[in-house]
């Protein structure tokens, strides 16, 4: 499951945090399969990504402000290392997802193939995944909306933060699907 922190909605969009769970259908994700990695504002200015006005406006506002600090600040990975950085995590594993999630087709998915082609070195310009292999979390989700609101909410309370940080949506999305595959109401 990716799910990334954008600083706008097309594909050539700002990317302030690349997070990826990897899990298998029929089981929750494991720790070791984890990708988490900020980036800077200054950074995304520099590769001449799109950066919207009014997403930094909405970033800015409530309390997506806080989180969206530390996009400017020291200890951040460097934007033009993230395809190749993905690339050796994906890599590591010897067992590849049958399938790559995201919360939206059109969102994510577009966006990481963007960030390899900019920034995935000689011959390394597409993502490691076939593009048959694309899913949509919120295709398989919509008939569950009632499920998926509940468990938001239990999850976001249990683990005492809220939307809007890739790691803890991504393990979130990843959790609701294998609950969704394994009790037969999501086939994939």
């Amino acid at each position: 499951m990716i799910d990334l922190e954008t600083l706008g909605t097309s594909p050539r969009a700002g990317v302030i945090q690349m997070s990826a769970v990897l899990f298998h259908d029929d089981t929750k994700y494991n720790e070791a399969g984890v990708f988490d990695k900020h980036y800077s504002v200054i950074q995304n200015k520099m590769a001449n990504r799109t950066i919207s006005p009014d997403t930094l406006d909405w970033w800015q506002k409530g309390d997506r402000a806080e989180k969206f600090a530390r996009h400017n600040g020291e200890g951040l990975h460097l934007l033009q290392e993230c395809a190749t950085e993905f690339r050796a995590w994906y890599d590591a594993f010897p067992k590849k997802p049958s399938c790559i999630w995201s919360n939206g087709a059109s969102f994510d998915l577009p966006i990481m193939r963007d960030l390899f082609e900019q920034f995935g070195g000689s011959g390394k310009t597409s993502t490691p995944w076939p593009y048959w292999n694309e899913r949509c979390f919120r295709t398989v989700t919509a008939p569950e909306k009632a499920a998926w609101d509940a468990f938001k909410k239990s999850y976001q309370f249990m683990f005492g933060q809220g939307a809007h940080d890739g790691l803890f949506d991504a393990r979130m999305q990843a959790e609701f699907l294998v609950q969704l595959i394994q009790s037969g109401r999501a086939r994939i």
